[in-house]
């Protein structure tokens, strides 16, 4: 999964706000368990009270508060006695002692009932009302406070943190498209941020155009007598019978083509923005480079189980990927061995594949890598480049035969509707 500081934000604050929630929800019923307990138990208190002072006939009922309330019932729960106007509600099925909260008229009552040793039941209440007020104001301003915590934990989130991703955005966009002149949604406190990156990418742009041009130069300055040393050895070598001649001859001429790739990887790098990518009949394309490479080997085969293919490239960056390719192909593959040139239509795109054995296949870690180990890299690389430049991919494939690699390099192009 992508990391996205958005999303943690989102989570985050979503946790904030459970967490919130579940802080308020205990508070509450924490506040009304320690308010009932308070009040049973001072209850339970005064109904013994009650009990002996009714039942030992001292009168109770010239003594006690209008906030107290009480019913005496037979065991068969008939009233026996009663506070005036007050009748508590009573159920024969209750598992005694019960203990509840009951509204009668406009009050709220806890009410405890119990069953003495003699069968009768005594029913003692308290007026609960302020406390019953209570606990519903206190579940109001409860939810007013988690409503308001929460809508600021949102607003919090729509006005300032996404407000800052944006800008934190918008200063990649700037720095991308090398601009400042549309700062107005980076905060004050980015800007110098923003300008000294800029700052860094100048002078490692102007570094990387220096080392460019000093590399371009020293290829043109090494490729013109290159080629003229090339051309008096090969003089040389047809008046010698001296072996290591030929050997000297070979390296130059993997040296003149590394330095001839490399001189056309720069110049096509430098024209990316002017690749046409127009629609091509690809096995025209395809006929050309076998004919070219045929012709100097002997040993190319082509395949293709199809008659026409329309596909989507720059038909020039094209022929140069392949070119680079069947090189490639010729160089390292084994003498005796055919070159494969294979196309294979698929849904979304046509493969050019070019297979070969070789002793040795390509070490993983260094493709698409110029310039690691003796053999350079630098046509796949090239290569890659290219594919990339016409929207295409450049894939490597490496499969053991007997004591030898079968090499197949595939380039995949996207077909044109309608193919």
């Amino acid at each position: 999964m992508k990391k996205s500081l958005k999303l943690q934000l989102v989570l985050l604050l979503g946790f904030l706000v459970l967490l919130l929630t579940a802080y308020h929800v205990l508070l509450y019923l924490s506040v009304e368990k320690v308010l009932f307990s308070s009040v049973d138990r001072h209850m339970a208190e005064d109904a013994k009270a009650f009990e002996l002072s009714y039942f030992s006939g001292k009168g109770y009922e010239d003594t006690h508060t209008n906030y107290e309330v009480y019913t005496i019932r037979t065991p068969d729960g008939l009233v026996l006695d009663s506070t005036e106007n007050v009748l508590l509600p009573f159920d024969e099925s209750w598992r005694m002692p019960d203990i509840r909260t009951v509204k009668y008229g406009d009050s709220f009552y806890r009410v405890l009932t119990y069953r003495r040793g003699d069968g009768f039941y005594v029913q003692y209440a308290v007026n609960f009302t302020s406390e019953a007020e209570f606990l519903k104001s206190l579940k109001l301003y409860m939810f007013i406070s988690w409503s308001s915590i929460s809508l600021l934990i949102v607003l919090t989130y729509l006005l300032v943190l996404r407000s800052v991703i944006t800008s934190i955005r918008f200063i990649s966009d700037a720095v991308v498209k090398e601009r400042l002149e549309d700062g107005k949604d980076i905060y004050q406190e980015l800007k110098p941020l923003l300008e000294k990156i800029r700052d860094a990418l100048h002078r490692l742009k102007a570094l990387s155009e220096r080392q460019k041009n000093v590399i371009l130069g020293l290829s043109h300055s090494i490729k013109t007598p290159l080629s003229t040393a090339i051309l008096l050895l090969e003089d040389t070598i047809r008046h010698s019978e001296d072996v290591n001649l030929k050997v000297v001859r070979d390296e130059l001429w993997r040296l003149e083509r590394n330095v001839s790739a490399f001189l056309r990887m720069s110049k096509m790098e430098n024209q990316q923005n002017l690749a046409r990518i127009e629609k091509h009949e690809l096995l025209s394309i395809m006929k050309q480079v076998f004919h070219l490479y045929d012709a100097k080997s002997g040993r190319v085969r082509f395949e293709s189980a199809e008659e026409s293919i329309y596909v989507l490239c720059d038909r020039d960056i094209l022929l140069e990927v392949l070119n680079i390719l069947m090189d490639n192909a010729l160089t390292h593959s084994l003498r005796d061995s055919f070159i494969t040139l294979r196309v294979v239509k698929e849904d979304l795109y046509t493969s050019v594949c070019i297979e070969n054995l070789a002793e040795k296949g390509i070490d993983e870690e260094k493709l698409f890598k110029p310039f690691e180990g003796r053999y350079t890299g630098i046509g796949l690389y090239m290569a890659h480049k290219l594919s990339l430049i016409m929207n295409c991919k450049l894939r490597v494939y490496q499969q053991k035969v007997d004591d030898h690699i079968l090499v197949k390099v595939c380039v995949h192009i996207p077909l044109s509707q309608g193919s």
